[in-house]
């Protein structure tokens, strides 16, 4: 069964809800799924791998949406809460059980040091007979001066950037016969480049204990990981495939080029120069980014997401079949948040022009100051439209779209 097939058998199933409710169990549920097919999972096994639409709606029946009765919007984001909290209680629960019998087995441990330690080697020895060919993590390190740029290139791998805890840059990458990594500084860039094929991608290290033993083996994907002194002023190129890009805690960055393809794109607290990001089939999320130049992005199948972000230049991002969410956000530029087949809801967005283009979705929100200021030019088909035309105004607002209505206010009257 399909994701498109799965949600419309649910949206039937769901027809004894109130239409606010059911809207959003159908928009909890597709995330789900979007969630699942974003960490790898094929559409048909996470399609399998929900509960069925008549088990959920019989559920949802029977915890308080009985038909007639308004439903919470937010039930969902309850089930999430109560869900979170078993597992953590669970989890704790779980550590107490462990932690009493790891004292009242340490006698014994003691007394049979000698075995273990002869079952350990022996199993050591079994898994390096495994192990030959695996993967080797490996750890290059630089002083962070000696850099103008970083240059990572991967294939099939998840990548994430982060600060680091002195003035070196440090680069973590898991490497083997089979599947090589080339590392080098040209020029004053540092440089990964993929050269093999992801062979053997279905591996990643874990540690287990036999007493005072530790014994290393393959288990699942390992993650590319870059740590740069968050003051350090470095170019960063960042490329991969079917996995994601997480970048978070940078404060001098120079231009920054960030792509891959069926993951998604997250900066969290990032000051950079100039910033392009680009994906497919997945998300860009953007929290309290700060640009001194043009910020653009791109992707198609999936949301994007801006709160407080800062901006210099121009702001430009698109998408295709997903929402846009802007909140916050200043650019001394133009901002164009455009997609086709989603909403787009934005609130507090101040810049020189403002352009919102859609179709098959709504636009709606608060913008700042008085209509008075915005040369406007709108227009819709087959919905209402809450904007005037005006030609007078300092700042152009460009907003389009069809099959939707346009909701703009202003926060001054």
């Amino acid at each position: 069964m399909t994701r498109d097939e799965y949600l419309s058998r649910l949206n039937e199933a769901l027809n004894f809800m109130e239409e606010e409710a059911r809207a959003a169990a159908l928009t909890f549920y597709s995330e789900m799924l979007d969630d699942r097919m974003e960490d790898g999972m094929e559409e048909v096994a996470a399609v399998a791998a929900m509960d069925a639409p008549e088990i959920i709606a019989q559920r949802l029946r029977s915890e308080g949406t009985p038909e007639g009765k308004e439903a919470d919007p937010d039930l969902f984001a309850a089930f999430a809460k109560q869900a979170r909290q078993m597992a953590g209680d669970a989890w704790k629960a779980a550590g107490e059980l462990w932690e009493n019998a790891e004292k009242a087995a340490g006698k014994a441990i003691a007394k049979a040091d000698e075995a273990i330690q002869s079952a350990a080697s022996s199993i050591r020895e079994e898994i390096n007979k495994m192990e030959r060919g695996g993967y080797d993590q490996c750890i290059f390190s630089i002083p962070a001066v000696d850099l103008t740029g970083v240059n990572l290139q991967a294939r099939d791998m998840p990548m994430r950037v982060q600060p680091s805890k002195d003035e070196r840059v440090y680069l973590t990458y898991y490497s083997c016969k089979d599947d090589p990594y080339a590392v080098r500084v040209e020029n004053g860039v540092l440089k990964l480049q993929h050269q093999g094929h992801g062979k053997k991608k279905s591996f990643h290290f874990s540690m287990f204990v036999f007493g005072k033993e530790k014994l290393l083996w393959n288990q699942a994907a390992p993650m590319v990981e870059l740590a740069v002194p968050a003051q350090a002023a470095l170019s960063l190129c960042v490329e991969t495939s079917n996995g994601s890009i997480q970048v978070g805690g940078l404060q001098a960055l120079g231009h920054m080029e960030l792509g891959t393809v069926n993951g998604r794109i997250t900066l969290d607290n990032t000051c950079c120069q100039q910033l392009n990001m680009t994906t497919t089939n997945s998300r860009l999320e953007l929290l309290k980014v700060q640009c001194l130049g043009r910020l653009a992005g791109s992707t198609s199948n999936g949301r994007i997401e801006m709160t407080g972000c800062r901006v210099e230049g121009d702001v430009e991002m698109s998408t295709s079949n997903g929402r846009v969410q802007a909140a916050d956000c200043t650019a001394l530029g133009q901002i164009a948040l455009r997609t086709s087949n989603g909403a787009i809801h934005v609130e507090d967005l101040s810049a020189s022009g403002l352009e919102l283009l859609t179709s098959n979705g709504g636009i709606s929100g608060m913008l700042p100051g008085n209509q008075a200021d915005w040369a406007i030019c709108s227009g819709t088909s087959n919905g209402s439209n809450s904007l005037p035309a005006r030609q007078a105004g300092e700042k152009p607002l460009n907003v389009h779209t069809s099959n939707g209505s346009i909701k703009l206010n202003f926060a001054e009257k």
